[in-house]
């Protein structure tokens, strides 16, 4: 066909219209994207630090009804996982104990809608999974998913720092400014992302692996939370696993590189190179002055000492259990319940959460409820992830690649889910994206 013919103008003409309506629909999916992200993250930061803006809770549940508006509008993928079976269990479980607490048990009003409010973020990270895939150049809006909050929790932490100079430095300095929540957001989609982003290039590598040493120095050293080391270093250590098997069209192979010692060494390489900068800006720059010294150290002497934090979560996770009577043992008392938690006490006379985790859903489900998520988190996930790695060909390789990808940030989070254990929308986030993203790494790979 010749090129200057009317009919091959009109083709190029329509194509490049095509191309134009595509480049506004994924800029429209970007905008909407980052005003979901904006009201999240402002109103669970604002949230932590004024129980006066939890009020934005209101601008924060519409934000999440027209952000799965505009997903399943624009993903047939999204309309498909809604109607799967894991949401409508979800779904399902969660109107049960939601009925358990508000009318079997009438639990205290203002807790339930705190926690209506966290256990919709499931349903939010499914959607805010498919607003980026659907985004202009989705790689990109990965990145800022994860990198944004981490500098997010960097800057509170720097604005409590400058006010932990007026405190003694010990336990009333330590800072918080919402961190755990943040930390718990943070984990899996970081997870996911360092096992994406880090194929695509050296570009790309520099910019997410930023994001674990950025936990790692606000959590771990200027906050003295030891689970950021645990938890990090963990992370960091099964994504480089991950990282060893090579990538097909989207696709792990069987094989790990780990023998190929050069591609390993450049990956070692370009962190510790991250690392290293860190170190130098905090010696010229002289950060930690603000505070005697990095309270983590502190911190850290005091397991050698018999650390009084950790005998104080077992004996919170015996006052959950105290709490029940009867079938309240086998079945909780629903969303919204609360208790009388001796770590908490200094706050209030009755929380509705445990810092470990497992017990908060004792609290809510009783020991079936408990039981359930112990099987999940601690033996059921760390055994499929192991298989994938040791027995490749006892799956399908499209599957392997989902759960490779997916849960080194899962079993991280298993970690941190032993120290905090409130639920919040931050809490429950990560889960709809993960499931999200295993739905969509089982269907193309790892194509974004």
């Amino acid at each position: 066909m010749n090129i200057n013919s009317p009919d091959s103008s009109f083709s190029y003409a329509a194509q490049r219209a095509r191309k134009n309506n595509s480049v506004i629909y994924q800029l429209f999916v970007s905008i909407f994207f980052y005003s979901s992200l904006a009201v999240m993250l402002l109103g669970s930061y604002l949230g932590a630090i004024d129980t006066n803006f939890r009020l934005f809770s209101g601008v924060s549940l519409l934000m999440t009804f027209l952000s799965g508006v505009v997903a399943l509008i624009v993903s047939h993928d999204c309309r498909k996982i809604i109607k799967s079976k894991v949401v409508l269990l979800y779904a399902f479980f969660f109107a049960v104990y939601l009925f358990i607490g508000l009318i079997i048990f009438r639990n205290n009003l203002r807790a339930i809608i705190f926690e209506f409010g966290g256990f919709r973020g499931f349903f939010w990270g499914i959607f805010f999974f498919y607003l980026i895939i659907r985004s202009y150049k989705p790689k990109f809006q990965l990145l800022a998913f994860v990198l944004v909050p981490s500098l997010l929790v960097l800057y509170g932490q720097t604005l409590e720092i400058g006010r932990a100079d007026i405190d003694v430095v010990g336990q009333s300095s330590r800072i918080t400014a919402g961190l755990e929540p943040l930390n718990f957001f943070l984990l899996i989609p970081m997870g996911i992302a360092l096992c994406v982003l880090s194929r695509y290039g050296w570009r790309w590598i520099l910019f997410i692996w930023i994001t674990p040493l950025l936990m790692l120095y606000s959590s771990g050293f200027l906050a003295a939370r030891r689970y950021g080391l645990i938890c990090v270093s963990f992370l960091v250590f099964t994504v480089l696993i991950v990282l060893t098997y090579q990538m097909s069209n989207g696709i792990l192979s069987n094989r790990s590189f780990l023998i190929r010692y050069r591609p390993l060494r450049k990956m070692i390489t370009i962190v510790f190179t991250i690392l290293a900068v860190i170190l130098l800006i905090e010696l010229f720059l002289n950060i930690s002055s603000i505070v005697d010294n990095f309270l983590v150290f502190d911190r850290l002497s005091q397991v050698t000492q018999g650390d009084r934090s950790i005998a104080l979560r077992f004996k919170e996770a015996i006052e959950v259990i105290h709490s029940h009577q009867d079938l309240e043992f086998l079945f909780g008392r629903g969303i919204g319940a609360t208790f009388f938690s001796t770590p908490q006490s200094q706050f209030t006379d009755a929380t509705s959460w445990a810092h470990i985790s497992a017990f908060t859903f004792w609290l809510k489900g009783g020991i079936v409820l408990f039981f359930a998520y112990i099987y999940c988190f601690y033996i059921a996930i760390p055994r499929l992830f192991l298989r994938a790695l040791t027995k490749p060909s006892s799956m399908s390789p499209r599957k392997r690649t989902a759960i490779l990808t997916v849960l080194p940030g899962v079993l991280a989070w298993a970690i941190l889910s032993l120290t905090e254990g409130r639920i919040t929308i931050l809490y429950t986030i990560p889960f709809g994206f993960a499931y999200a993203s295993y739905f969509h790494f089982k269907t193309y790979g790892i194509k974004i």
